[in-house]
């Protein structure tokens, strides 16, 4: 099974809408595709009905099953992923491939949409920045001028 990994263009040197027509162009649709956040923060995408990701450490939930109706939705959907990954600065987004209930899960390949010269399998996945949050005491405003 191919599986994709789709993010920033700006970073990965590669256009998801490329990549996804290179992979399912030709497949039949309807089509089940096992999709996993590889980022720190829920996605949802309204191209495909159910298509709503916990964040990457929520593990299991982090994944889901959707139906795609046809390939101009993958397309679509391929487009808002890009876009996203672009604002959020996200090499690595989003995992899709196509979901086989009856196939054993075996090492499948995996297409990276990077530009860092990994092998082939290989995925550079970075950890989200850490969020340091910051405690601001304020003074109330009096009118009165602090000398």
């Amino acid at each position: 099974m191919k599986k994709l990994i789709l993010g920033a263009p700006s970073l990965t040197g590669k256009d998801a809408n490329d990549l996804v027509a290179a992979a399912y162009k030709d497949a039949a649709f309807p089509m089940q595709l096992k999709v996993t956040n590889l980022v720190a923060r829920p996605l949802s995408f309204p191209e495909i009905a159910g298509l709503h990701l916990k964040p990457c450490t929520h593990g299991d939930e982090a994944t889901v099953v959707v139906t795609v109706p046809n390939y101009d939705a993958l397309q679509r959907l391929a487009s808002s992923i890009e876009q996203v990954a672009e604002l959020n600065h996200s090499e690595a987004m989003l995992e899709m491939g196509v979901f086989d209930p009856d196939a054993v899960e075996a090492e499948p390949e995996v297409v990276a949409a990077d530009a860092t010269g990994l092998a082939d399998g290989e995925v550079k996945v970075e950890a989200e920045p850490e969020v340091v949050a910051e405690t601001i005491a304020l003074t109330p405003v009096t009118g009165k001028k602090h000398q």
